[in-house]
């Protein structure tokens, strides 16, 4: 059920399609959100010293979801940090993520070092918070090293690491 559901979402985001998104079911968006948010077992996560991470493009389909979800609900913003509502998702506290959206909070800020820096009010929620944000982050982390960190290979599309804003054009010359 959720891959396809996920496959006509993304069919229906396509740059340069000249209609209208489909309006998905509120029931559909949720359960296609729960099952993209949930922490895979170790066993079928890969094998390294990190606990088990959710997909990176896993959250590429999560953007997409909370844009549809946005609408149905009359939110805004959330689609833009889709590993901070993971997060909230995964502790129970979705009721936090406006906090997150005014507060001006964003993906990149993962991971918190310390609760002292998340919202107060998350309250005793806060060390959930950051047990729970170590199976959202990305190995793109890595690559803020700078020089003290090694060169960075990522497997199969770097795209799933960015954010379609619009199309940019269609090659040719002036």
């Amino acid at each position: 059920m959720s891959l396809n559901l996920i496959h006509s979402i993304a069919k229906s985001l396509v740059p340069g399609a000249r209609t209208e998104p489909k309006r998905l079911p509120l029931e559909d968006i949720e359960k296609a959100l729960d099952n993209l948010c949930t922490v895979p077992s170790r066993a079928t996560s890969e094998a390294s010293s990190h606990p088990p991470r959710i997909a990176d493009t896993s959250f590429k389909h999560i953007t997409n979801l909370l844009k549809h979800y946005e609408d149905h609900k009359g939110l805004k913003e959330w689609h833009i940090r889709p590993r901070i509502y993971t997060v909230l998702k995964g502790i129970r506290r979705l009721d936090a993520m406006n906090t997150f959206v005014r507060a001006g909070y964003m993906d990149d800020m993962l991971p918190f070092q310390s609760a002292r820096e998340l919202p107060d009010e998350l309250g005793d929620s806060k060390g959930e918070f950051m047990r729970f944000q170590t199976h959202c982050l990305t190995d793109a982390k890595e690559l803020e090293k700078g020089t003290q960190g090694a060169h960075v290979h990522f497997p199969g599309s770097a795209d799933v690491h960015f954010i379609w804003q619009r199309h940019l054009g269609s090659g040719g010359f002036g």
